[in-house]
């Protein structure tokens, strides 16, 4: 038995006996004086026990409100193991293959690119270069936008991220090459070229492959 309760019990018992010695007061002003009494602790029962009332019913729906909370969180989490709905993933698998298309579609200009053209111009050379990289740096945007829906594909996200690395380097010497000293170093810098914008490729074509399968 707690103490509230015990003090209530006092409490009541206290106004029971106040009541019994109204009743069996004489006297018109000692009858008086305790009749006030009496209502006046009586009152005070009442309002004490409504206090109690109050706080146990406030216990009880803070107490069902946190079982709702928990239902909740519990429902959360399972959902979140269950992982993504089947529409989400195919949506997910959508944004993440068109952004690997959109790489795969830079890593095929670039392994198609004629760095040795006379009939152009050094600054056209350039101009195409840096138009690559701008591309590149849009790109690597756009990866980092989806970077929670890539965290549900981790296998596609290694191979989209090695294929940006690649990227990037294969746009280093894409621009390098115009800067190279002799033919040699113009050779090397291409050379370097190709095998990143290659390499960019087959990752891709792994991670295109991967997001298809996890669409499903």
């Amino acid at each position: 038995m707690s103490i509230e309760v015990l003090l209530l019990a006092l409490l009541a018992s206290m106004t029971v006996v106040a009541l019994m010695i109204t009743l069996n007061t004489r006297g018109k002003w000692r009858a008086m004086l305790s009749a006030m009494l009496s209502a006046c602790l009586m009152a005070g029962t009442v309002w004490v026990f409504t206090l109690q009332c109050s706080a146990i019913a406030k216990d009880e729906s803070t107490g069902e409100r946190k079982r709702v909370e928990l239902r909740e969180l519990v429902r959360g989490e399972g959902q979140a193991t269950l992982g993504p709905a089947p529409a989400e993933r195919q949506i997910n698998a959508q944004l993440v293959s068109a952004v690997a298309a959109e790489a795969s579609s830079l890593a095929s200009e670039l392994a198609r690119a004629k760095l040795y053209d006379p009939s152009v111009s050094r600054e056209q050379q350039l101009s195409r270069a840096n138009s690559a990289e701008a591309r590149f740096e849009a790109l690597q945007d756009k990866v980092n936008g989806l970077s929670q829906i890539l965290d549900q594909l981790p296998e596609a996200a290694r191979l989209l991220n090695s294929a940006l690395d690649d990227l990037k380097g294969a746009c280093h010497f894409y621009k390098s090459y115009y800067y190279a000293e002799n033919s040699d170093g113009e050779a090397s810098t291409e050379r370097l070229m190709k095998q990143k914008t290659r390499s960019a490729g087959e990752s891709l074509a792994k991670a295109e492959k991967n997001i298809k399968e996890n669409g499903q």
